[in-house]
């Protein structure tokens, strides 16, 4: 080979693999696929799953007679298979974080807010009797790069991210609605609170001293109380 041509090592040096990991679902292979073999939904889970990126070193050498062969640039790839990223300079870190910019572009969750909504039986600590409680929690659903669903819920300990359930339900089992957060819903539901507000306020009139003996006597022919 003519003296003085410059040859490229093209596949770089493996000098380190780094870890980006971000939110997914991943199924357990170990519970039985249902007809479609897809897995169940209680078989799914969601964890942080981990994208190997490498870092390699690249150098261009000047052809000689004799080794040492000599420098003539030296450069780094980062680069991750899937998805199929690479990016190219000298500076190491400034590598790392324009490859971290582009994985968290690819794998961003879009978040949309919704209001989970139920009416359920109100606990009692003394004496006997029953209850009602009207309550809405907001809750996010999020859908993944992949297009897969996912839960965002703030509990006791923070935010925790499941599988969007497709649909809820109570301890007992009955579904439980869950709409869009909008600002028609958020004030149709404070309505909505506002009315059960005035209800139990017109139930309380049923109870007076002076109207109780004849409630109690006459259940069935108050609308508000008929038997379903």
């Amino acid at each position: 080979m003519p003296r003085g041509k410059i040859r490229e090592r093209t596949a770089g040096k493996l000098v380190d693999t780094w870890h980006y990991e971000y939110e997914g679902i991943r199924s357990d292979d170990s519970v039985c696929e249902d007809e479609q073999g897809s897995a169940t939904d209680s078989a799914k889970r969601v964890e942080g799953i981990k994208v190997p990126v490498e870092l390699r070193l690249h150098k261009k050498f000047v052809e000689s007679v004799a080794p040492p062969l000599a420098t003539k640039e030296v450069w780094f790839t980062v680069q991750c298979k899937e998805p199929a990223f690479c990016l190219t300079g000298s500076d190491i870190e400034a590598l790392r974080a324009a490859m971290w910019e582009k994985l968290n572009a690819r794998f961003a969750v879009r978040w949309e807010q919704f209001y989970l909504v139920e009416i359920r039986r109100d606990s009692h600590w003394e004496g006997r009797g029953s209850g009602l409680k009207f309550v809405y929690n907001r809750v996010e659903r999020g859908t993944a790069w992949d297009g897969t669903l996912l839960m965002r819920k703030f509990e006791h300990r923070g935010w925790k991210i499941t599988p969007w359930p497709g649909e809820f339900k109570d301890e007992g089992g009955k579904v439980m609605a869950c709409i869009p957060a909008t600002k028609e819903n958020e004030t149709a539901l404070d309505e909505f609170g506002k009315r059960i507000d005035s209800l139990r306020e017109r139930l309380a009139d049923f109870l007076r001293p002076h109207a109780i003996m004849e409630t109690l006597s006459n259940l069935s022919q108050i609308p508000l109380l008929s038997a379903a």
